[in-house]
């Protein structure tokens, strides 16, 4: 296995939180460092906690640990080396924190989107079928469509925005039972059934007669 090979695996065997938090951080493989050979690995630049670029020399490395597994340990140790048991520890604090907060606000952006979603089926059902749907389960649908409009302007919490949703999602399918029941009847509210000629209508007969002049 080669040296780089080492170092890939060193790092994939790294905490999980510390990895994604180098994620971001360059870290390259030289020799040795011009100025201190003896240094297995330097941090360089970044803030209070990671650096923007680690390096890693090889031939330190690999001169006093020639066994795999120590090699391996000590080029982990060296990723890190400048990471104290407190400042690891608030790493790891810091990193569940942003955690819950990345959850909550996937969360709040899924409930957004579902809403927005299930109000424009809404408005597109009251569109397609201006006819067909009574007018008293337009009037709760336009009252709805407000609230949710009203909801995702001023940045509802949760509990608001799905409630909304749930109430739009029944609303939905009785808006659908509506069209069907039209559909099936073949008429809708205020429809015309069309007109129908009476027995005994002779309006348009045609009477033929013979005028004899004198």
């Amino acid at each position: 296995m080669t040296f780089d090979e080492h170092v890939t695996r060193a790092l994939d065997e790294l905490p999980a939180d510390i990895a994604r938090r180098l994620e971001n951080v360059v870290v390259v493989v030289e020799d040795e460092h011009a100025e201190e050979p003896d240094l297995f690995g330097l941090f360089e630049g970044g803030g209070e906690f990671m650096p923007d670029k680690v390096t890693i020399y090889r031939l330190p490395l690999e001169a006093d640990f020639p066994d795999p597994v120590e090699l391996e340990q000590e080029i982990r140790i060296s990723e890190t080396s400048n990471l104290n048991q407190s400042e690891i520890q608030r790493m790891v604090s810091d990193a569940e924190a942003h955690r819950s907060e990345d959850a909550a606000l996937r969360a709040q952006v899924d409930a957004r989107n579902e809403l927005d979603t299930v109000a424009y089926q809404v408005r597109r059902t009251l569109d397609d079928n201006a006819g067909t749907v009574p007018e008293h389960e337009r009037a709760r649908a336009e009252l709805l469509l407000n609230d949710a409009r009203t909801a995702l302007e001023e940045q509802a919490d949760i509990d608001r925005l799905r409630a909304l949703t749930g109430e739009l999602h029944q609303l939905l399918q009785s808006l659908a039972a509506s069209v069907r029941a039209g559909a099936a009847t073949g008429a809708g509210p205020g429809s015309s059934q069309g007109t129908r000629t009476e027995p005994g209508d002779d309006s348009d007969d045609v009477i033929d007669a013979e005028f004899t002049s004198r």
